[in-house]
């Protein structure tokens, strides 16, 4: 019998989250798993992610009064049909799902994303204080990176459990098919080097730094064009830091793009300057396309994923100035880009779904074969 395995995410909406958690739920039902995925709120005006084919798709999404009690009857429900509940975000998506698999004796996983040291601070004292307490009794929690797992160790000030698992996230290169996203209005801007960042428009994505760090560029002489693929709610404030610095002709808001593959193969130079990570999805993409990539020390993701500075350039978190110098660097000298090429190629080649697959059956394994673990 097929085993089910029940995932929860806030919403659908587009992002690296959601991207990654499409792909291994692909993978699990390949390998023989039944998939229901479930979500607890509308999904905002945002682009949407598709649902992989052959996964149950039973959104919750309850509305009017007591809708917090009514997505947790309904989580619950879902739980006790399924033989494991995986929270797929942090936050709602965790704290639902846990006290719905414990109503309904199912083992629970927590995935978690990102630096949570660094998103908890922002979020309200209540919130904050029951993510803590939920994490401190979750029957097992995944980690992206080594950095995004003792970043939570350090909020919740404990040392990291055996319950703790650190399994990186994969790329799936597209099928030549794939890549029909393209417009034609985008070619002009790659008449010039053209500098890539892929991401959510959001303050954890601190683009306002790379805007700073292109019109710093383009003052010192070196011409080229700024591309912002993704949307977000922070798009309004970013297009007016570009207007107060005047490089609207040369910043192009490219918005949503289902496949970004073919910036990646186009571009010269990619660009992160993240406040905080878990992992950093799109540097491995941009290296698994040959783009050689800059990116600030911020917590956590970008150092383990660039091999601590050896298959891309590593600067200081929050130090602007070098981050603009690394990448004038590589914008200007072809041999410098021509060696993160290859590099960056080859450590994302580390970073495939037959390399870290293995790593999710054989938690899910022990998870069924034990639900009392660790």
């Amino acid at each position: 019998m097929r085993k089910q395995l029940l995932i929860i995410l806030p919403t659908l909406a587009a992002g690296g989250t959601t991207r990654i958690v499409m792909s291994v739920s692909r993978r699990l039902m390949e390998s023989g798993w039944s998939i229901t995925l479930t979500t607890l709120f509308p999904t905002p005006d945002a682009p949407v992610s598709p649902v992989e084919p052959g996964m149950t798709f039973a959104p919750l999404v309850p509305a009017g009064r007591r809708r917090q009690i009514k997505a947790l009857f309904g989580l619950t429900r879902l739980a006790r049909a399924h033989d494991v509940v995986l929270a797929a975000q942090e936050i709602a998506a965790t704290n639902y799902g846990w006290l719905a698999s414990m109503i309904a004796c199912r083992p629970f996983i927590s995935w978690t994303h990102v630096a949570y040291s660094r998103l908890g601070s922002l979020l309200p004292p209540g919130h904050d204080s029951i993510a803590r307490w939920v994490y401190r009794r979750a029957q097992c929690i995944v980690f992206p990176s080594e950095g995004a797992a003792e970043s939570l160790a350090q909020a919740l000030r404990c040392r990291r459990p055996p319950h703790w698992w650190v399994i990186p996230n994969f790329i799936e290169l597209p099928t030549p098919e794939a890549s029909t996203s393209w417009r034609s209005e985008w070619d002009p801007w790659f008449r010039r080097p053209v500098l890539l960042t892929v991401a959510r428009l959001a303050p954890q994505k601190a683009l306002d730094r790379l805007l700073r760090a292109h019109r710093s560029l383009l003052d010192r002489g070196i011409e080229h064009h700024l591309i912002i693929v993704g949307t977000g709610p922070e798009k309004g404030a970013l297009e007016a830091e570009v207007e107060r610095l005047g490089v609207g002709s040369t910043t192009l808001f490219a918005g949503h793009v289902d496949d970004p593959t073919p910036f990646y193969q186009k571009a010269t130079v990619f660009g992160m300057c993240s406040r905080y990570e878990g992992f950093g999805l799109t540097l491995i993409e941009a290296m698994s396309a040959g783009l050689p990539v800059v990116a600030m020390d911020c917590e956590s993701g970008p150092r383990e994923v660039l091999d601590g500075g050896k298959a891309g350039v590593l600067t200081p978190d929050s130090d602007e100035g070098a981050f603009t110098d690394a990448l004038a660097h590589l914008l200007t000298d072809d041999t410098a880009r021509s060696h993160y090429a290859v590099l960056g190629r080859a450590r994302a080649a580390t970073y495939t779904s037959e390399r870290i697959m293995p790593q999710w059956e054989d938690l899910l394994l022990r998870v069924t074969a034990k639900p009392s673990m660790p």
